[in-house]
């Protein structure tokens, strides 16, 4: 898997981490998103499927996502290859087990983008998340849809669309289709939105502080 899609795929998890809101049914976006900018710390399992036009097969990887607001992210891939993208502020990291050094990807702009436009949706920013992406929301109780389409022309030439979906204050799924025809469908199991996080699981996620990062 090239490192533009990790990075694809690991930011479309970013917003699968977010709760949906306290209602039991969120009516309206800006109740979703006031939801989602409650979360104090996130642990998930998740199931990733990933359809491609040249693999006669899907591509099915699990693992499990860390988030700790406003921006720092692991997301852990553990089969079928132990893999890890890195977010810690300004700090974008990939790394895999073949023992490499990771790769760097603070200075690429591109990979910035990729993060500051899904991490818009933590603060709770509906403004912002309207300027960046044409906004669909949808909800017929106790069920919900959030569809996602990017304007930003950087994020267009990767990603077609976002929908996320959810039952009552549980995000259940999120498919991200992307502009070659692509699509990952993620679910996420045992989610904690409120994990509350020791200082030995930061340092063990995000390492030292001086470059260190989770493996």
């Amino acid at each position: 898997m090239s490192t533009r899609h990790a990075l694809a795929r690991a930011a479309a998890c970013l917003l699968l981490a977010a709760p949906a809101a306290a209602d039991p049914a969120p009516a309206t976006l800006e109740a979703l998103m006031a939801g989602m900018a409650q979360a104090s710390g996130v642990r998930a399992e998740y199931t990733e499927v990933k359809e491609m036009a040249l693999l006669s097969a899907p591509i099915e990887t699990r693992g499990v996502l860390h988030f700790i607001p406003p921006s720092r992210m692991v997301r852990r891939s553990l089969e079928p290859e132990v893999s890890s993208l890195v977010v810690d502020g300004r700090r974008v990291e990939f790394r895999d087990a073949s023992g490499a050094a990771p790769v760097d990807l603070s200075a690429d702009p591109s990979a910035r983008e990729f993060i500051d436009n899904f991490t818009t949706i933590f603060r709770g920013d509906t403004e912002a998340l309207q300027r960046k992406y044409e906004v669909r929301f949808e909800s017929e109780p106790p069920r919900w849809r959030l569809m996602l389409e990017p304007r930003d022309a950087l994020l267009r030439r990767f990603v077609a669309s976002l929908t996320l979906s959810g039952e009552g204050a549980t995000m259940r799924e999120m498919l991200l289709v992307e502009q070659d025809g692509d699509r990952t469908t993620t679910r996420f199991g045992r989610v904690e939105t409120d994990h509350a996080y020791s200082e030995a699981e930061i340092r063990e996620l995000f390492g030292d502080g001086e470059g260190g990062a989770a493996r």
